[in-house]
């Protein structure tokens, strides 16, 4: 289920090999995000979990037509650019259910947000 990859090779295509120095001229308000997003997963990742799942649903449920619109919306050649949202051997309600059992099966014990 893992996006990374797919994510780093949609933002390869749309902003280069070079992606990464780039983030460094992005707006203060998207530095300043990615800052506490990066130090909420060093401190409290559990308290992560709540982004992490509604982002999910959000794409499992709503990825195909993001894919779809984008691609024709753009004019990207196939597949490019619009890779995180391709599920290769799966079908998405069983990504769904696979990834809610994950998360019912977390035990929260004292790793709850402060």
């Amino acid at each position: 289920m893992s996006r990374a990859e797919r994510m780093k090779r949609d933002l390869r295509y749309f902003l280069g090999a070079d992606w990464k120095s780039d983030i460094k001229s992005m707006p203060v308000s998207v530095r300043e995000y990615v800052a506490y997003i990066e130090e909420v997963s060093r401190e409290r990742p559990i308290c992560l979990l709540p982004y992490v799942y509604h982002n999910w649903m959000a794409i499992l449920a709503g990825g195909q037509i993001i894919r779809r619109l984008a691609t024709h919306g753009m004019s990207l050649p196939h597949g490019k650019g619009v890779s995180m949202f391709a599920f290769d051997g799966e079908t998405r309600a069983s990504l769904k259910r696979r990834f809610k059992d994950s998360v019912c099966s977390i035990k929260l014990g004292d790793a709850l947000c402060a």
